[in-house]
């Protein structure tokens, strides 16, 4: 999220840059100037604290997390794993998948588990949003989504404030370990958004 933060900073920086620019007249005069801001590029996950029902057996899914989506011009949003266990990382043992923790911290002691499927984004294949279509790739079922990312979400214009949908699907075998009441499996992502 920090990273967004500094990217619509600098945009909007770079905004107010060019709208500063002197302007200078040999006569006295009035002068007209017309023009619009550009749109913000900004993307914000709606209902960022999902849980889901792990029962062996059963794949769990949710649909209730969305992308709201802004920008100016084409754009592409990737996710990555970005849970802490994963930092410093260059290839993540668990990388994609969900592990145990204990609140918000992952533990490797006494249990290092994770479970045996991946957790899976579903996004729609295509769908377009008034001249704007946006192309989605739900991530693999089988993989994990890796800590350096990969694309979830394209468009071939600018989208205005859109929702795009979500789907989290996690199958949970009936070998995965049951953990102790303390501790929960747990994953982070991270989505971020840049124009193409």
């Amino acid at each position: 999220m920090r990273v967004h933060g500094i990217l619509i900073v600098c945009l909007l920086g770079i905004m107010v840059a060019l709208l500063t620019v002197p302007v200078s007249a040999d006569q006295s005069g009035t002068a007209t100037i017309t023009g619009t801001l550009p749109q913000v590029l900004s993307l914000t996950v709606i209902n960022p604290t999902q849980s889901l029902n792990l029962n062996p057996g059963t794949t769990a899914t949710n649909s209730n997390v969305g992308l709201s989506v802004q920008s100016p011009s084409p754009f592409s949003i990737t996710v990555a794993d970005s849970s802490a266990r994963n930092l410093g990382e260059e290839v993540a043992p668990h990388a994609g998948f969900m592990t145990n923790a204990t609140g918000n911290v992952y533990a490797v002691y006494p249990l290092d588990q994770a479970l045996a499927s991946p957790l899976q984004l579903i996004v729609p294949a295509s769908a377009t949003y008034v001249s704007t279509t946006v192309t989605g790739t739900s991530t693999s079922a089988t993989t994990g989504i890796p800590v350096a990312g990969e694309g979830l979400y394209s468009g071939n214009g600018g989208i205005n404030g859109r929702i795009l949908p979500l789907t989290l699907s996690q199958p949970v075998s009936n070998s995965d370990t049951v953990l102790p009441t303390s501790s929960n499996y747990r994953i982070d992502l991270l989505f971020t958004i840049e124009t193409t």
